[in-house]
C-alpha cells in the first residue's frame, strides 16, 4: 500500500469507485485526496460531486494512512517486496509553504548556489532493478531469508575479484517529485510522470562482506537529504550538501565500520543492515515517506590483478563536487578566467552579432583561421557557413574568454560542429607530437592510475 492507495486508478475507475462506495466515508475520503493531486476537468468535476455529497472535514479526518517504520527483521522474497514506509496524510497537517523568494543577483556565489541546489535534487533513478546491472539478473543478490549473500561464500568469476554493493533502501520519486512540484507550484500543463525509485544510500562491501575503509565506498542520496528540507519549504538550505555530506559520511562510517580484538574489520551482518538503514531514515528525515528497506545487492567483478576496489553506483550528480570547488574558488576571488566569464563576473570588452556585422562574419571565415583537419565520413557535406564560423572561432588566437557559445534548436548542425571541432583539437595535438624526436619525451609519468571493468579493456592490456 503506498501513500496514496488511489494512485494508479485511471480517473474512470475512481468515478466507479465513488458510485459504488459514496456512503462509506473512508472510500470517499481516499478518492478526495488523490484527486487532490489531480487538475483535469474531469477531476475536479467529481471532486465537485463528492464534496457536494459529503461533508469533506470529517471524511478528511477518518483517513488515516498507516505509517510503518522500519523493523528488526528483513523482508523475505515470499513478503511483499514493494513493502513501503507511509506517507504521513497531508490532510492532517498544516499546508507547507514555500519560505520567501530571496532578492535576485548575479552574485557568483548565489548562482553557484543555486545551481548546486538543483543539481542536489537530480537523482539516478532506475525502473527495474535489472536497470543496475545492464539486465544481467545474475548479478543481483536478494537479500532473503537465511544467511546473506557473503555469508555462504559464493565464488567469483573467472579471473574475476568478488564485491558486493549493498543498496541500502529506496525511495520511490514518483510521490516525492509530485508533491515538491505540487508545493512549488508547477503550472506545466503536462505534469512529468516519474515511475522510478533511486537508492537512499549503498556501501561496497567485500567478498566476506567486510565494507572498506575508504570513505569513497560508500555514498548517500543527496536526493534522499533533500526531499525532506524542500518539503519544509527551505530551498536555501540544498546549497549546504557538501557541508551536510561530509557530516553525513563521517556518522555513517561510525555506524558501518567495525573491528574485533585484532583491528581486523567486522563483515556485515543482517541486524547491521537493519541499523544502517534506521540510521539513514532518521538522519535523513525520511519516516513519512514513500520509501523501501533493503532487499538486494549488486554483485560486482573487477579484475583480479587491480588494486583499486570499485566505486559505488552514481547516485548525485557528478557535478557537485565541481560546484563545490567553484564555490570555494568564488570565495577566495580565484575563479579562472573562463569561470569568471562563465558566472558573469567579468563581460567581454566587445560584442559581435554576427548576423548583423558582415566584417565579424568575414574574419572568421578567413582561410587562415580555418582548421586544417575535419571530421572523416564518406560523402560528408562540407560544413553551413555559420557551422564553420563557430569552428574556426575554437582557434586558440580567439578564445580570449575561455568559453563559446553556440545555440540552436534541435536539427541544426550543433553535433557536426562539434565533430569537427574534436577533428580540429586532434591535429593541433599532432602537429605538436611531431615536432619531439622522441615521442616518448611528451610524457611524465604520474601516481594516476586507471582502472577499468570494460573487457575488452582488459583484453588489450593483458596482451
Amino acid at each position: 500500500m503506498t501513500s496514496r492507495p488511489y494512485f494508479n486508478k485511471s480517473i474512470k475507475e475512481l468515478e466507479a469507485t465513488f458510485a459504488n462506495s459514496r456512503y462509506d466515508a473512508s472510500v470517499c475520503a481516499r478518492i478526495l485526496y488523490e484527486l487532490g493531486f489531480r487538475t483535469t476537468p474531469r477531476a475536479l468535476k467529481l471532486k465537485s460531486e463528492i464534496e457536494a455529497a459529503t461533508d469533506p472535514k470529517p471524511l478528511f479526518d477518518s483517513f488515516e494512512p498507516a505509517i510503518s517504520t522500519p523493523s528488526n527483521s528483513m523482508p523475505s522474497r515470499s513478503e511483499d517486496r514493494d513493502m513501503h514506509v507511509q506517507s504521513v496524510d497531508e490532510a492532517s497537517n498544516p499546508p507547507i509553504k514555500p519560505g520567501p523568494k530571496p532578492s535576485v543577483n548575479n552574485d557568483p556565489q548565489d548562482i553557484l548556489r543555486t545551481w548546486t541546489a538543483l543539481e542536489v535534487l537530480a537523482p539516478q533513478g532506475y525502473r527495474r532493478e535489472t536497470d543496475l546491472v545492464g539486465g544481467e539478473m545474475a548479478r543481483l543478490a536478494w537479500l532473503k531469508e537465511g544467511p546473506l549473500p557473503w555469508e555462504v561464500g559464493e565464488k567469483s568469476r573467472p579471473k574475476k575479484r568478488l564485491y558486493y554493493e549493498l543498496i541500502l533502501g529506496t525511495i520511490n520519486l514518483g510521490p516525492a517529485v509530485e508533491a515538491l512540484l505540487k508545493l512549488y507550484a508547477d503550472n506545466r500543463p503536462d505534469a512529468p510522470s516519474i515511475n522510478q525509485r533511486a537508492p537512499i544510500a549503498s556501501v561496497i562491501l567485500d567478498k566476506d562482506g567486510r565494507p572498506l575503509e575508504d570513505e569513497t565506498s560508500f555514498v548517500i542520496s543527496s536526493f534522499a537529504w533533500a526531499v525532506p528540507i524542500a518539503l519544509l519549504g527551505d530551498l536555501k538550505r540544498l546549497a549546504d550538501w557538501p557541508t551536510q555530506e561530509r557530516s553525513l559520511v563521517k556518522a555513517f562510517r561510525e555506524k558501518l565500520i567495525h573491528k574485533d580484538e585484532d583491528g581486523e574489520i567486522i563483515p556485515v551482518t543482517k541486524p547491521d543492515v537493519d541499523g544502517l538503514y534506521s540510521h539513514l531514515v532518521d538522519v535523513l528525515a525520511l519516516t513519512g515517506h514513500d520509501i523501501s528497506p533493503p532487499r538486494f545487492a549488486i554483485r560486482r567483478y573487477e579484475f583480479f590483478a587491480s588494486k583499486v576496489p570499485p566505486e559505488p553506483s552514481l547516485l548525485n550528480s557528478f557535478f557537485l563536487d565541481d560546484l563545490a570547488k567553484a564555490r570555494d574558488l568564488a570565495r577566495t576571488e580565484q575563479l579562472p578566467q573562463a569561470l569568471k566569464f562563465y558566472l558573469g563576473v567579468s563581460s567581454p570588452q566587445r560584442r559581435t552579432d554576427l548576423l548583423q556585422e558582415d566584417a565579424g562574419l568575414q574574419y572568421l571565415l578567413q582561410p587562415a583561421l580555418t582548421a586544417p583537419g575535419r571530421w572523416p565520413g564518406q560523402g560528408r557535406f562540407p560544413l553551413a557557413l555559420l557551422q564553420q564560423a563557430a569552428v574556426n572561432g575554437t582557434n586558440d588566437g580567439l578564445k580570449q574568454t575561455g568559453v563559446l557559445s553556440v545555440n540552436g534548436p534541435p536539427g541544426t548542425g550543433k553535433t557536426t560542429l562539434l565533430r569537427d571541432i574534436v577533428a580540429a583539437r586532434v591535429v593541433e595535438r599532432a602537429i605538436v607530437m611531431a615536432d619531439f624526436k622522441n615521442p616518448d619525451t611528451a610524457f611524465s609519468p604520474t601516481n594516476q592510475t586507471c582502472n577499468s571493468s570494460d573487457p575488452l579493456w582488459e583484453k588489450q592490456h593483458i596482451a
